[in-house]
């Protein structure tokens, strides 16, 4: 048993008549007729609510973001991504700091510094 609400065109919208009106049905008011909202986790991608930037684990991961597991050093290091770069020094992220050196790291670190810095020309 569905609902009658008024569309648009003067004509009734009936909830639970396996069709969808859109002047006066939607997926949070008769999903009987639209289909679900949906969550994210479910398997499916909604393009209306969700991305690979909210919702990776149905949209599928953008390349190079925090949290991929990979550590993309023209954007992340272990200050703004420590869960994919480390929480101690990595060398190669452009970034110069705890305990690297011109000769331990000369990619980040090209000249000799009391404080943490990023790599001129990054």
């Amino acid at each position: 048993m569905g609902f009658a609400s008024a569309s648009s065109a003067g004509l009734c919208a009936v909830c639970g008549d396996s069709i969808c009106d859109p002047s006066a049905e939607n997926v949070y008011n008769c999903p009987q007729d639209c289909g679900s909202p949906g969550y994210c986790g479910d398997s499916v991608c909604n393009p209306n609510t969700e991305n690979s930037y909210n919702c990776p684990q149905d949209c599928g991961s953008p390349a190079g973001y925090c949290g991929d597991y990979t550590c993309d050093p023209s954007t992340e290091n272990a200050f703004n991504c420590p869960q994919d770069c480390g929480f101690g020094p990595v060398c190669g992220d452009s970034v110069c700091c705890d305990g690297e050196t011109p000769s331990s790291c000369p990619q980040d670190c090209p000249y000799l510094s009391d404080f943490c810095y990023v790599s001129p020309g990054h």
